[in-house]
């Protein structure tokens, strides 16, 4: 008799849960109506010292084997009203359930950055321009970004981060490029069906300071003679 794939599973610190293998070449009817209730995640979010943390379930690939992982998300600061925090729960699950990817707007910007962003389009990228795409990142957008939602990046939001850069020392050339990362990004989380639309799009920079003109004299008996 053959024995269909073996799906395993395992909990946060790696230890098997379940080990199971079916029978039979195809489930039976009961078998699927229990993954599908067993794929449908509610979970209740846990306000664990500073934060809210949300527990659920992730299908992954390994090997060529399916596995589910016990995840631990960060999910909102704990000062959030458990109301809110809830709603961020279904919405970050949504994707999941619907399946779709377990990612949603309700994720952290940093956490985009470092699970999608840097793998899939930071590789295809010169070494040059990549190596000043992760600095951007690091020195900029992580500190001033990486704890926000992607839904809480507005275009308000965006505009008063460049904004306050006008009395900066920095060049117009590096607001620019900043703004650029950071469009980059964004385009890319459209792209991947996080958010609906691009919230850096009417992002706008203040001029650039210009030097100082030299005005040039000619004396009225030169210009005469000429």
């Amino acid at each position: 008799m053959e024995y269909g794939p073996k799906i395993e599973m395992t909990d946060v610190e790696g230890r098997g849960i379940v080990s199971g293998e079916a029978n039979t070449g195809k489930p039976s009817r009961g078998d699927i109506e229990s993954m599908a209730r067993r794929r449908f995640q509610d979970p209740i979010p846990r306000r664990e010292g500073n934060w809210w943390y949300l527990l659920y379930w992730q299908d992954t690939f390994s090997d060529g084997k399916a596995t589910r992982k016990r995840k631990r998300h960060k999910l909102a600061p704990a000062d959030t009203p458990e109301r809110e925090a809830r709603k961020m729960a279904v919405e970050f699950l949504r994707r999941t359930n619907q399946g779709l990817a377990p990612i949603g707007s309700a994720t952290r910007f940093d956490d985009y950055v470092e699970t999608v962003y840097n793998s899939t389009l930071l590789p295809l990228m010169a070494r040059s321009t990549r190596e000043r795409y992760q600095g951007v990142i690091k020195n900029y957008l992580n500190p001033a970004f990486g704890s926000k939602c992607l839904r809480d990046l507005t275009p308000l939001t965006l505009q008063q981060y460049f904004s306050s850069m006008t009395g900066s020392k920095l060049s117009y050339e590096s607001r620019d490029k900043i703004r650029d990362v950071m469009s980059s990004i964004l385009t890319s989380s459209v792209t991947y069906g996080l958010l609906v639309k691009n919230p850096m799009e009417r992002v706008r920079l203040s001029p650039g300071k210009r030097g100082k003109r030299v005005k040039l004299f000619i004396d009225p008996s030169k210009f005469a003679a000429c």
